[in-house]
């Protein structure tokens, strides 16, 4: 019975649950429970590239492989909303984030709506749904983008990309493909739309100026039941290596209006083989989401949420502080004049809003009003609409 490397990293996790801190070698019996092989077997075995004895630094070595590089691969986490038509905001347009750290990448805009969906495979929660709408024979996909602190660890090594997918009963999408592309130029100021040109069916687009593909995409059928893809063993091995991306694309050019597909579980994980996908608890993916979009959403009226001081009779000032973002990031409202600032018993409609110093962690908000404030006296936002938010966005 032969034992590979990749045996091993596959059942990496469970046996490292086998080993206590003081114990210097894994338990034969131990192990073969692990890998439903017997001890015989395992005492018998010849393992390439691994010492004879299973140590924990062999297994520790490999539990990198267990890490997705791709923040919300599982599609848990849905800051800006469920649901995205040309009605909402964001719109569904070619290159705009709508699912936490997802790119809808589409030949124009309102080529698909998305939304989330409790159509998924075991070990998720949710998938991502896309419905073609009424401009049909357009493609379109989604892209992750990994920021350059992530990436760079992984420049002339390999990776493995898996995900699963599927389509719909006589709404059917037969091919996808999917690509990791490496940016050459700035760190982290990346081209988001990483699509120059979009090509026909069975042609990969030409990529936009400095992503260059590091593997050959193919078609990939797509069933009404849910598949895991994988492409593995992928060399970066592109000079200058700032950002990767991923980018999963329908190929077809004969989509009909109603068509969907159904995306969850994209995983990007270092080495030669794609591992199994273990789900993340919700609250450690909500928080490596936060680094690049934290959305404060109301769902009542009358909430105060920032406390701060009159500057002039027609000018508040408040500080807005917010998890650590990657860079100085955007700050957005839904509408201005769903903000009031309250002052000593009264309120008075925001005119304007505008974000001044600002910093990752941090930032100076100002809102407009008619002069009725005395300045120095303490003021307070109060959100005046139970569908409000304030979008603070660093995203790639």
């Amino acid at each position: 019975m032969a034992v590979t490397e990749n045996d091993i990293i596959q059942n990496s996790a469970a046996i490292a649950a086998l080993i206590n801190t003081g114990a210097a070698n894994v338990n034969i019996t131990d192990l073969a429970a692990v890998t439903s092989l017997s001890a015989s077997d395992l005492l018998h075995c010849s393992v390439s590239n691994v010492d004879k004895k299973i140590t924990k630094g062999n297994l520790l070595t490999n539990a990198d492989s267990y890490t997705n590089l791709l923040i919300n691969g599982n599609m848990d986490v849905w800051q800006r909303g469920i649901s995205f038509t040309a009605a909402t905001n964001p719109i569904n347009s070619d290159d705009t984030y709508l699912v936490d750290r997802g790119i809808l990448l589409s030949d124009g805009n309102d080529i698909v709506d998305v939304s989330q969906s409790t159509d998924k495979p075991d070990g998720s929660v949710f998938s991502l749904k896309s419905i073609v709408q009424t401009t049909p024979n357009k493609q379109f996909g989604f892209c992750k983008i990994l920021e350059s602190k992530y990436t760079k660890g992984l420049d002339n090594g390999t990776v493995s990309l898996s995900f699963q997918a599927k389509t719909t009963t006589g709404k059917v999408i037969n091919n996808i493909r999917a690509v990791v592309l490496s940016w050459r130029s700035t760190a982290d100021s990346v081209i988001s739309d990483v699509v120059g040109t979009w090509a026909g069916g069975g042609t990969d687009p030409t990529w936009a100026a400095n992503w260059t593909p590091e593997n050959t995409p193919s078609n990939l059928a797509l069933t009404t039941s849910w598949q895991r893809f994988k492409i593995e063993n992928i060399s970066i091995d592109t000079a200058t290596v700032n950002n990767l991306a991923v980018f999963i694309w329908v190929d077809d050019t004969d989509l009909a209006t109603n068509d969907e597909l159904f995306l969850t579980q994209i995983q990007l994980n270092k080495g030669p083989v794609a591992v199994d996908f273990i789900p993340t608890m919700y609250e450690t993916e909500y928080i490596r989401c936060l680094r690049y979009l934290e959305q404060l959403n109301f769902d009542q009226i009358d909430i105060f949420f920032i406390f701060g001081f009159a500057d002039s009779s027609t000018v508040g000032t408040f500080s807005l502080k917010y998890h650590e973002k990657r860079t100085n990031p955007t700050i957005s409202v839904n509408s201005v004049i769903q903000y009031e600032i309250r002052y000593t018993g009264a309120s008075t409609p925001s005119t304007n809003i505008t974000s001044g110093r600002q910093d990752p962690f941090a930032a100076d908000i100002t809102l407009t009003v008619a002069a009725v404030l005395t300045p120095g006296q303490g003021v307070g936002i109060r959100s005046n609409n139970a569908n409000n938010w304030f979008r603070v966005d660093a995203e790639l």
